[in-house]
């Protein structure tokens, strides 16, 4: 609601909503703290540990609403759904996009992880050709998603 609340008063004042997109983005990322995941962002490639040893889970939530976590991810939906956004627009936001998606995506709460899913699956149909580069880091965060034993996602 509150992106189409957007959408609509840049489109009275003629701007575009291209301009809007890193906002936000980056505000998606400082609310979920999900710049570096894995906390080794700073080590350097030789001694990164192996991709088994990767979160699993999100231990430390910086929004504790549910609610709130399924309307950030009901806005990357808009986002992503929206006509006037390119995939071409979307490409400098695109590795901050996938650590926003991978965050929600190993919530604790089962709902989330549900409209998570849902967010990937159409962030893959939007963006089927830098999908390649993502494939392996959303593919383990999905993965994690069904095959936990707490999950009710089968």
């Amino acid at each position: 609601y509150a992106l189409k609340t957007l959408i609509f008063i840049y489109s009275k004042l003629n701007i575009s909503i291209i301009k809007i997109l890193p906002f936000v983005i980056s505000d998606l990322l400082i609310k979920l703290e999900c710049n570096d995941l894995e906390g080794w962002g700073h080590l350097p490639d030789d001694i990164k540990p192996t991709p088994s040893s990767n979160p699993q889970k999100t231990v430390n939530l910086t929004e504790h609403s549910e609610s709130i976590r399924v309307l950030y991810l009901f806005l990357l939906q808009s986002l992503f759904l929206n006509e006037n956004i390119t995939p071409e627009d979307f490409s400098p936001f695109i590795n901050d996009t996938v650590n926003i998606l991978r965050c929600l995506t190993m919530d604790p709460c089962n709902d989330i992880i549900k409209v998570s899913c849902e967010t990937i699956k159409i962030f893959a149909t939007k963006f089927k050709e830098k999908l390649y580069y993502f494939n392996s880091i959303l593919g383990r965060s999905l993965f994690l998603a069904l095959i936990s034993k707490q999950s009710k996602i089968k």
